[in-house]
C-alpha cells in the first residue's frame, strides 16, 4: 500500500477501488500501519476524533487482507511453451518448464496418469495447458498440468535449405509478383 500510495502517486481512493474497498476504509488501513499522508494539513477537532476513533478501531487483520491482496499471485488457465526439465516423481510428480520468454523455471504438478507423457517430454520443447498461478506483475510461477502437447525440436522443424527450389511466383519476377497480389492482379 505504501508503494501504491508513495511510489505510484495513487490517491487513497484510486487505491480503495484497485483493491476493492472505499478510499476512507484505505485510509484508515494506512494511518494504522503508519502510512504519512502526502500532504498533511491540519484537521479540525472534529476530524481529530473522528480519525482518532477510526485508528483505535482499525485491527491489524484488514491490514494484512490488503497486504495479501497486494502480493497475492493470480490463477487462472494458461497454455505456456517451454522446455520440460528435471521431472520427479519423488517430489510429488513434478517437472520444470523452462519458460524463454520470462527467462525462468515454472513449476509445473502432473497427475499419476501423466507420468508417461512428462517422460515422453523430458528435454524436449512441448506446450502445457492447465490452471496457472501468476505473480501480480505477469510472470508464470507454476502450473496444474491438464495436457501437454509435445512439440518439434528446432532439427525437425524445416530449414532454409529446405525452402531452395520453391517456385511461388511462376517464373515472375518476386518483386512484381508481391505488387500484383498486393495490388489485387
Amino acid at each position: 500500500m505504501r508503494e501504491m500510495y508513495h511510489g505510484r502517486g495513487m490517491t487513497w481512493a484510486q487505491i480503495g477501488e484497485e483493491l476493492g474497498y472505499t478510499g476512507g476504509a484505505v485510509y484508515r488501513w494506512a494511518q494504522g500501519y503508519g502510512i504519512e499522508s502526502r500532504n498533511p494539513r491540519p484537521l479540525s477537532a472534529e476530524a481529530r476524533a473522528k480519525l482518532s476513533a477510526a485508528k483505535t478501531g482499525a485491527s491489524r487483520a484488514p491490514m494484512s487482507d490488503v497486504d495479501a491482496l497486494l502480493h497475492a499471485p493470480i490463477e487462472r488457465m494458461a497454455t505456456i511453451e517451454g522446455v520440460v526439465e528435471r521431472p520427479s516423481i519423488h517430489d510429488g510428480n513434478v517437472f520444470n518448464l523452462y519458460e524463454p520468454i520470462h527467462e525462468r523455471r515454472i513449476e509445473c504438478h502432473f497427475s499419476s496418469d501423466k507420468q508417461e507423457e512428462v517422460r515422453a517430454a523430458w528435454d524436449r520443447r512441448a506446450i502445457v495447458f492447465g490452471v496457472a498461478r501468476f505473480t501480480v506483475t505477469g510472470k508464470p510461477i507454476s502450473l496444474q498440468v491438464r495436457e501437454i502437447k509435445h512439440l518439434r525440436q528446432q532439427s525437425e522443424l524445416p530449414q532454409m535449405a529446405d525452402l531452395e527450389g520453391i517456385n511461388i511466383t511462376n517464373g515472375a519476377n518476386p518483386t512484381d509478383y508481391i505488387r500484383r497480389s498486393r495490388d489485387g492482379w
